[in-house]
């Protein structure tokens, strides 16, 4: 009996001594599994932000290209724009500047919000000089009875210079220098009314600076009256 009972117990211990073994083998499959698990997840994670890293210097790299060749596309408008600009030039009729003893009794304007200067003729008046226009009036009553303005300048305004051209029922082309500066539009009779019409934009380095509108001053003391009035611009850099 004692026999059976050693051999018993010794079957038990065995056992025993064989489900602890397991257990600790399972316990090493089950953290190996979870540490593969782990690495496996972390090696996708980091293969997934090489990827989007890789995405990133590309996207960055097609930006820095379409930036490069806008850059090179704005410059050679630019560059044909001045190219065109000296034709113009070329061809334009230059505006002498009027004699002293011509602008006898004309008004030297100055306008610093406008960075110009020109000279008025006699019977007209400032009657606004600010950063959004510098305009001139006629002080005769006839013409207080209707609209007394008869000269405006103002920054350039390619809204605004479509309106003025829209006023015109037909128009013909102008082109001249004063004082080094292009000056380029129409000449043309108002829809509805006799009276005459200029309306130029002034460009330096291919860029539009001012919008210029003069209804018609007659002669100004002989010749071309709006020649002679332009003749008088000075530009202020």
């Amino acid at each position: 009996m004692r026999r059976v009972t050693s051999v018993l117990l010794a079957v038990l211990l065995g056992a025993l001594a064989t489900a602890i073994g397991m257990g600790v083998f399972l316990k090493l499959a089950n953290d190996d599994r979870e540490r593969l698990a782990t690495e496996a997840a972390q090696a996708k994670a980091a293969a997934d932000r090489a990827e989007q890293e890789k995405r990133r210097f590309a996207d960055e790299a097609n930006k820095k290209v379409e930036d490069a060749n806008d850059e090179v596309a704005k410059a050679q408008r630019i560059l044909q724009a001045v190219v065109e600009e000296r034709e113009l030039m070329a061809t334009a009729k230059r505006l002498a500047v009027p004699s002293a003893r011509e602008l006898r009794g004309w008004q030297p304007v100055v306008s610093l919000p406008q960075g110009l200067g020109l000279s008025l003729p006699p019977g007209t008046t400032v009657e606004s000089d600010d950063a959004r226009s510098l305009t001139s009036v006629k002080k005769t009553f006839a013409d207080f009875l209707t609209d007394a303005r008869w000269l405006s300048v103002t920054p350039y305004n390619a809204r605004l210079e479509r309106e003025l051209d829209t006023a015109l029922a037909t128009s013909t082309n102008l082109s001249y220098v004063a004082d080094g500066r292009l000056l380029l539009g129409r000449i043309g009779a108002l829809t509805g009314a006799n009276d005459r019409v200029a309306v130029l934009r002034v460009q330096e380095s291919a860029s539009s600076t001012h919008l210029i509108w003069i209804k018609d001053p007659g002669t100004l003391g002989g010749g071309n009256g709006f020649e002679r009035l332009l003749g008088t611009l000075e530009f202020r850099d």
